[in-house]
């Protein structure tokens, strides 16, 4: 069996669908026209009377209402600033990883300061940072220079940037945790 190698696309941008024109099956409707000022109850016949004469569509914008209030705009420029917004509000989320750092209870001061520069990347770019120590063998019974080495390590980060230690070292099994961010 063959694997498809193409990259999967992007999600299409859904749009809430609005009846327009003739999708509209109400006998009277609170007609909108912004250019002209005008804001009053009709017929349907009539507003799309309207809206054929000014080569614009009708559009439903609040069919919960009694009577439905309708719209005389261009439909596809609507639709087409409708996904403009939305792709705007996806791209304002700010997005946060958790980098993951793996420290050793034995660690040399030169490698440390090496993971120290590399932990201040990421926590420029906005990333949170996790600092692992695993603890192995006869090492598990000395976990307080584990804790000694991230404590050294979050103190050397703080002379050079502002953090918030998020989860302090804890000790969970052989595994030492703790995460750290950038104060914003």
């Amino acid at each position: 069996m063959k694997k498809c190698r193409r990259k999967p696309s992007a999600p299409a941008i859904e749009i809430k669908s609005l009846r327009k024109n003739q999708e509209i099956r109400v006998p009277e409707v609170r007609f909108i026209d912004p250019d002209n000022g005008l804001n009053e109850v009709m017929d349907i016949e009539k507003a799309l009377k309207i809206a054929e004469e000014e080569e614009l569509d009708l559009v439903e914008v609040s069919p919960l209402a009694n009577p439905p209030v309708v719209k005389l705009i261009n439909y596809d420029s609507y639709r087409y600033q409708q996904k403009k917004l939305i792709l705007k509000q996806k791209q304002s989320i700010k997005k946060t990883e958790v980098k993951g750092m793996r420290l050793s209870p034995r660690i040399d001061e030169n490698d440390l300061n090496t993971k120290v520069k590399q932990g201040l990347k990421f926590l420029e770019k906005g990333h949170k940072v996790k600092l692992d120590i695993l603890l192995r063998g006869r090492e598990a019974q000395h976990s307080e220079m584990a804790i000694g080495v991230i404590q050294s390590y979050i103190d050397k980060i703080q002379e050079n940037i502002n953090i918030n230690v998020e989860q302090s070292p804890q000790k969970i099994g052989r595994l030492i945790t703790a995460i750290i961010g950038a104060k914003s």
